[in-house]
């Protein structure tokens, strides 16, 4: 399992902590992301500031997307 920690810098609101396999995708934390903030997936992107990255390819897995064993992502709307 990892831990993805989602900040919202915009809004100021407490992070968002997810608890993910590892062979889960990008699209589906993206569709987490969404469901817990009721946003529409395709309305924001995810980022990590160091390395400073977006992650778009839905299909990439969190680990392949290093994203485990745990993360901090930014979530920027678009």
């Amino acid at each position: 399992m990892t831990t993805l920690r989602v900040r919202m810098p915009e809004s100021g609101a407490r992070p968002l902590l997810l608890k993910m396999g590892f062979g889960e995708t990008v699209g589906e934390l993206h569709d987490a992301v969404a469901k817990h903030l009721k946003l529409d997936a395709d309305d924001f992107e995810l980022r990590t500031s160091f390395p400073n990255r977006a992650y778009s390819d839905k299909a990439e897995t969190l680990q392949q997307a290093g994203l485990t064993p745990n993360a901090a992502l930014m979530l920027r709307r678009l």
